[in-house]
């Protein structure tokens, strides 16, 4: 049984008499042990879905079901103990420290008092060490990074022990390094404690990697969903952007721009990795590689240890780097191409 399932589910808003549906018609399921990734343009209506399916925000029309009970006729305090929510709002508990923020998330098992007994000390103790941030325990929230803050507040759902967790753009702000270690984390979360993560992202390519479903919003607000693997091969991820100049490269994995180039050179390469390289930087400079061997202009790196070798007429350049071939094919005439 789906942890999470929306049934004929129109989000969008409602000011009087007008109503502005935002996607319209979603039959959704999520299950445990699964991590999801809706991925969409920015603006599109990610948020207005995860704030309509965790009862912040009404639905036009439709069902949403948690652990097969409708969201609707759940107390809040039922649905604390089934849902935990991580948003992109920057807390306003700097005063606190990492730990005891992490204890808010007991609140639906201890009640107004808040009186922690030993099992929720220790459940406290288990979420501070899976999300790592166990060295913080004493920290103030106010003293963290933006990656370490994000760790907390996921420790804290975690202590809340709900077999959902959703998380709106949880990676929005944070440098490489912590956006991949977040999604580690969500990655490892779903797996080993079998818990049904949703997250809304803007990182595509951490999504790709990491994601066993996407559930795409396309640029006509149509929702798409699936194995993340079967999505890539479909040509479904093409429909996330509206500008021919964005589409998604199945053998790279992530998206590229697809911008015609002026002029053309015939590349030789073995080497994939190098080939890649040398084409994108070629690329970068209006040129695009042709392998018919129609081009007046060849490069050759089909030897690296000899260096890249540039055929221009009657010349024969050798260059050590990419940055020396750039540098070279610049000053070439554009009529020689």
């Amino acid at each position: 049984m789906a942890i999470l399932s929306t049934r004929q589910l129109t989000a969008g808003y409602r000011k009087g008499s007008i109503i502005t549906p935002i996607l319209t018609d979603l039959n959704l399921n999520l299950k445990q042990g699964a991590l999801v990734a809706l991925v969409g343009a920015n603006g599109i209506g990610k948020s207005t879905l995860l704030r309509t399916i965790v009862g912040n925000h009404p639905p036009l029309s439709g069902e949403i079901s948690i652990s097969g009970n409708n969201i609707n006729e759940i107390s809040r305090q039922k649905l604390a103990l089934s849902l935990s929510i991580v948003t992109t709002d920057r807390t306003q508990a700097g005063g606190l420290t990492v730990k005891e923020l992490v204890s808010l998330g007991r609140q639906p098992y201890t009640g107004f008092l808040g009186i922690l007994g030993k099992q929720d000390r220790k459940i406290i103790e288990e979420s501070l060490t899976a999300t790592g941030i166990a060295h913080k325990a004493h920290n103030f929230v106010a003293e963290l990074s933006d990656g370490e803050r994000q760790k907390a507040m996921i420790a804290k759902a975690l202590a809340q022990q709900t077999p959902l967790i959703i998380l709106d753009e949880p990676t929005a702000f944070l440098d490489v390094e912590s956006r991949m270690e977040t999604m580690l984390l969500l990655h490892n979360l779903a797996h080993k404690q079998n818990k049904a993560i949703l997250f809304s992202s803007h990182d595509l390519s951490q999504s790709l990697l990491l994601a066993d479903e996407l559930w795409i919003v396309t640029h006509d607000r149509q929702l798409i969903s699936g194995n993340t693997e079967d999505l890539a091969l479909s040509g479904a991820l093409n429909r996330i952007f509206a500008s021919n100049h964005i589409r998604f490269d199945q053998k790279q994995g992530d998206f590229c721009i697809n911008v015609p180039c002026q002029y053309k050179v015939n590349l030789i390469c073995k080497d994939k990795i190098l080939k890649r390289w040398i084409r994108n930087a070629l690329r970068r400079n209006d040129i695009a590689t042709d392998s018919t061997r129609q081009s007046k202009i060849t490069i050759d790196a089909s030897s690296p240890q000899s260096g890249i070798i540039l055929y221009l007429q009657q010349k024969t350049i050798t260059v050590k780097t990419i940055a020396e071939l750039i540098s070279f094919i610049r000053r070439i005439s554009p009529e020689l191409f």
